[in-house]
């Protein structure tokens, strides 16, 4: 069993079966720039090398009273991150760089914040819940604007209702989501990919939508084939406590 595996029964009227149960895993999408796969990180950000203006790249260091430290262990509150160059002098001319698979770096910008959500592409809805490990949910309701006047604040807000109930039903109607760029901060170096969803609400016909943004693609450990052998599981009564509503 893989290191945080949890023993689980599960049991309900179609049968009862032990499992193990572990993290989802996942794994960085590859992305491009210039037609060039990015190396990335596990956790779904790219690799960033540093180079000092001369195209030397530089080694991360940290810094104490504008000098680097060879050896910062237990000054962490009071030291700043730095880089320095093969001479071990420290540089103020450092520039980003994304690597690549091929070993090449292509200058790195960081994020600009989003304004306007473009829906670039729609895409099946089982590519949301089936294809990532979302790292945030948001949810999107209607704007009234800024209008100091009520009557005007509550027709922006109608007619912004009026074109997300347009959406929303587009997104349910045809089992798609809605994918694009949403950078909530400038901070980092990649555009945050993003689907937007549909989310029917109670049997009233109720509804909202919401986004979620991308962290990683699932990588499921283990999976069954499309031939199971039925064999039956011995039936063991254990007492649990009785519970209402889950």
């Amino acid at each position: 069993m893989a290191s945080g595996d949890k023993n689980l029964k599960i049991t309900c009227q179609i049968g009862t079966f032990d499992v193990k149960v572990e993290n989802l895993s996942g794994k960085a999408e590859p992305r491009k720039i210039n037609g060039k796969v990015l190396e990335m990180k596990e956790d779904g950000t790219p690799v960033i090398v540093r180079k000092n203006s001369k195209g030397e790249e530089l080694t991360f260091c940290r810094v104490k009273d504008g000098k680097p430290m060879v050896n910062a262990q237990g000054e962490k509150e009071t030291l700043a991150n730095g880089y320095v160059d093969s001479k071990g002098t420290l540089c103020a001319d450092v520039v980003p760089y994304y690597k690549t698979t091929d070993g090449d770096t292509i200058l790195a910008t960081t994020n600009i914040k989003t304004e306007v959500f473009e829906i670039v592409k729609f895409e099946p809805t089982q590519n949301f819940t089936d294809k990532y490990i979302v790292d945030r949910y948001y949810q999107i309701k209607p704007a009234q604007g800024k209008s100091k006047a009520d009557f005007q604040r509550n027709a922006m807000l109608k007619a912004n209702t009026a074109q997300m109930k347009k959406l929303y039903d587009y997104l349910i109607e045809n089992q798609v989501v809605g994918r694009g760029i949403l950078n909530i901060t400038s901070s980092g170096y990649l555009p945050s990919i993003a689907y937007v969803r549909g989310v029917p609400i109670g049997t009233q016909g109720d509804w909202t939508i919401e986004i979620g943004v991308f962290k990683q693609q699932k990588r499921y450990t283990w999976v069954g084939s499309s031939e199971v052998e039925d064999i039956q599981i011995e039936q063991v009564e254990q007492a649990v406590p009785s519970i209402d509503e889950i």
